[in-house]
């Protein structure tokens, strides 16, 4: 028992705090039995047992992760992404060759502007079966609920389980300069518009780039004109590069104070 010796003070009792890191389902066991009621757990919660355990005290487990064993764990610990190689699979059953996949799905992604899926060659891309589109669908509502992307479906299919989003974005423009060699100015007026908006539901309309609540955005630079949504009812162009709107237009900035 020296592992418990060594989380746990002198008599084996709580120490007037209910928290301990433990990384064995022994040492959980005998701190749970003692009173303990918060494990932070350094295997990332990968044992079934441990999970039995805390379970069977009505403890809170923390989920915390380990880059190899305690041995060499902090040697040169790197992360490219800690979203995606640490988060994602922590609370989810995924491989880590599926990483892999949700990494060159983000390429693809920077290179289209804005995304508009077409599922058929977005499987080909992340080296998937032509035929995995319920996988795919669930990989990107992983990454939707990560905050790494955000789908943007149908106005006329809205929340149907399982259907293609009409448009995919990376979740921020912050995300665009961290993960995108190249900025293209159209999507990052888009992304902000869409982020700013993080509360609502925003779909995409026939006409016009987005409808929220019921009305109807076209996003654009300063000479954006409403020839595209001019016919439509409760519809707005919203544009960059000007300080002071009119008439149903609409300064982009002016959406920032939405966040």
């Amino acid at each position: 028992m020296s592992a418990v010796r060594q989380v746990l003070p002198g008599n084996g009792q709580p120490a007037g705090w209910r928290n301990v890191v433990v990384g064995t389902v022994k040492v959980l066991e005998y701190a749970l039995e003692r009173g303990f009621k918060i494990a932070n757990d350094i295997t990332g919660l990968e044992s079934d047992e441990y999970a039995k355990i805390a379970a069977k005290y009505s403890a809170d487990v923390i989920i915390m992760h380990k880059k190899g064993s305690p041995k060499d764990m902090q040697k040169n610990p790197f992360y490219e992404n800690v979203v995606l190689e640490v988060d994602i699979p922590a609370v989810s059953n995924i491989k880590f060759n599926t990483i892999r996949k949700f990494k060159k799905l983000i390429e693809y992604i920077c290179t289209s502007h804005p995304f508009k899926p077409n599922m058929q060659e977005l499987l080909s891309k992340i080296d998937m079966p032509r035929t995995a589109y319920s996988e795919v669908y669930y990989y990107l509502e992983l990454l939707q609920k990560a905050k790494v992307l955000r789908l943007i479906k149908s106005a006329d299919k809205k929340d149907a389980i399982l259907t293609k989003p009409e448009k995919i974005y990376l979740n921020n423009t912050n995300l665009h300069f961290c993960y995108c060699d190249t900025q293209e100015i159209g999507s990052i007026r888009e992304v902000f518009f869409v982020s700013m908006f993080d509360c609502f539901k925003i779909y995409a309309p026939k006409k016009g780039d987005f409808v929220v609540n019921g009305y109807i955005f076209e996003i654009g630079g300063k000479n954006k004109t409403k020839k595209q949504i001019k016919e439509i009812e409760n519809s707005f162009v919203v544009r960059d590069d000007m300080e002071i709107g009119s008439n149903r237009i609409i300064p982009l900035w002016l959406f920032g104070f939405l966040y």
